[in-house]
């Protein structure tokens, strides 16, 4: 038994700092560098550890050709760390397919943040700039105490991918629509819903 949870994540007040060339760091190859910073989580009243955060792109990652720094479409060529310098890991983090628009820099990345301080801003870096990169994702690893994770695509194409790789959905006849967070789905009364499957094998909670 459980519940099934939906990627509703935001960062209040969130920004980024320009990019800059990285020093030595926890990925090489990389050109740039971009600090995410989040603001205190005040309302929480204690900090948050396992904070998923959503990061919906900057200007920063727009492609190359669009005076950005993403050498790859889709942005293989993004990836999240603790830490700008010589120490840092890298973060489990998911880019949801079919979200990145080459010209603007958005998209949609879903972030594990170690701890979110609720007195001060927290940060976390994302490097961009490599077109030999990668993929370092890891949306298993990242949504491992879920159920399920359906982010529904975008506006246009409703996809049905269960993040936790638990469940196949199946889709009778609901439509895409945009959502709280890039895409959704829409249903006719009675006549439409989607059918997410279900694990007999639930994961067990971290401690």
């Amino acid at each position: 038994g459980g519940s099934l949870a939906s990627a509703q994540y935001t960062i209040p007040q969130a920004h980024t700092s320009g990019a800059s060339a990285p020093p030595a760091t926890c990925v090489t190859g990389y050109s740039n560098t971009i600090t995410i910073t989040i603001a205190a989580q005040t309302g929480a009243g204690s900090d948050q550890a396992n904070f998923i955060t959503y990061f919906a792109g900057d200007t920063h990652l727009k492609s190359t050709g669009n005076g950005g720094y993403a050498a790859q479409n889709p942005p293989l060529d993004v990836v999240f760390c603790t830490s700008e310098g010589v120490g840092g890991t890298i973060l489990p983090y998911e880019y949801v397919p079919s979200t990145y628009s080459a010209t603007t820099g958005a998209g949609e990345w879903h972030v594990l943040t170690p701890n979110v301080s609720h007195t001060t801003t927290t940060a976390i870096y994302a490097f961009v700039g490599n077109a030999s990169g990668t993929d370092h994702s890891s949306a298993a690893t990242l949504w491992s105490n879920y159920l399920g994770v359906w982010h529904f695509g975008t506006s246009a194409i409703l996809a049905l991918t269960d993040s936790t790789g638990n469940n196949t959905a199946t889709n009778h006849s609901a439509a895409a629509v945009a959502g709280e967070i890039n895409g959704g789905s829409v249903y006719s009364s009675g006549s439409s819903w989607i059918d997410v499957g279900g694990t007999e094998n639930p994961p067990t909670p971290a401690s």
